[in-house]
């Protein structure tokens, strides 16, 4: 699957980079796990910049956005969105603090691990025994203080993707 990281308008170059590379680390993280054929693969391609979304285009985007909905104020963290199976974005919500450190803010690396998953075809996970995994779908306070523990997949997640995208 190739994805376009779209750059935002609003932050700086340095921060687009950054952001561009915890997806992309993301994406790796995503691509090393044995007995999976699936790939994300990075699209080069010019996107134009984001103002209400680019869904229905046929190209797969993460990007990010002040119209995220949601339950709650100010919509979701980030979600996964499309136009069906031809499609998948993912958006980020431009309302939270975003950092590729993670203890300031919402972790984009982290996040976008999840989002990742769900763009494989993993559902969130709401179990206690879930908490650590990357699609326990519930982004807490201790996930902002130590989001190292989740840039990485444990077994139960990579036999997910394992079992939706077996190798030969």
């Amino acid at each position: 699957m190739t994805y376009r990281f779209v750059p935002n308008p609003e932050y700086s170059t340095a921060t687009n980079k950054a952001f561009h590379k915890a997806v992309d680390a993301a994406t790796a993280t995503w691509n090393r796990v044995r007995g999976s054929q699936f790939r994300f693969i990075p699209d080069s391609g010019s996107a134009p910049t984001n103002t209400c979304g680019f869904w229905g285009n046929t190209v797969n985007e993460i990007y990010w956005s002040e119209s995220v909905p949601g339950p709650v104020p100010g919509g979701w963290l980030a979600a996964n969105v499309g136009s069906g199976p031809q499609e998948v974005d993912i958006v980020f919500n431009d309302k939270y603090t975003w950092s590729t450190r993670g203890y300031v803010a919402y972790d984009v690396e982290t996040v976008a691990l999840h989002e990742l998953g769900h763009a494989l075809g993993l559902r969130d996970l709401y179990g206690e025994a879930d908490k650590s995994k990357a699609m326990y779908g519930r982004y807490g306070t201790s996930r902002v203080c130590a989001p190292f523990i989740f840039r990485s997949l444990l077994q139960r997640d990579m036999n997910g993707v394992c079992h939706l995208y077996p190798s030969p």
